[in-house]
């Protein structure tokens, strides 16, 4: 990928994602304004964090083939954000505002890792940051959009098992 869009389009995205980030992550102040800078590549935003240490800019990237350019907060389509799996892993539960937990051992939890729709109450709605309880604790595993009794999963494919 080549260093990103400037201007409006990214302005655009930053804002599709701060409008998303106060619904589904308002204890997350990770995305707080000074917190890096949003670069746009195509409809993925990245935010490029800030750092005293090693300033970069945008301006630094120009011409630049970049892997990743920072962590991938989702992608801005027809003006929709939908978070990116890199989000995810970079949250705790308690970030956000709907989290799905599924039990180490349990059935729905080997089917989320296989890329399987889930059932869920009839009345929940919108994206969940689903995560897997472990001896005691919680740890992201991706995100769930919930709508009409199920959970589509939003696993990336190449991390699905297949067993």
């Amino acid at each position: 990928m080549r260093a990103g869009h400037a201007g409006r389009e990214t302005a655009a995205a930053w804002d599709a994602f701060r409008a998303w980030a106060a619904d589904e992550l308002p204890a997350s102040d990770a995305f707080a304004p000074g917190s890096g800078t949003p670069l746009l590549f195509g409809e993925a935003l990245y935010l490029l964090p800030a750092s005293s240490s090693l300033p970069l800019s945008p301006d630094h990237l120009a011409g630049l083939k970049v892997p990743r350019a920072g962590l991938h907060l989702g992608d801005v389509r027809k003006g929709r954000f939908q978070p990116a799996h890199a989000l995810a892993m970079a949250l705790g539960a308690p970030e956000a505002a709907r989290v799905w937990t599924l039990g180490e051992d349990s059935p729905s939890a080997a089917a989320y890792l296989r890329g399987e729709t889930l059932e869920v109450p009839a009345d929940l709605r919108g994206w969940h940051l689903v995560t897997i309880a472990c001896g005691g604790a919680s740890f992201p595993l991706g995100w769930g959009k919930a709508s009409g009794g199920q959970l589509k999963n939003h696993l990336p494919k190449g991390l699905r098992q297949h067993c």
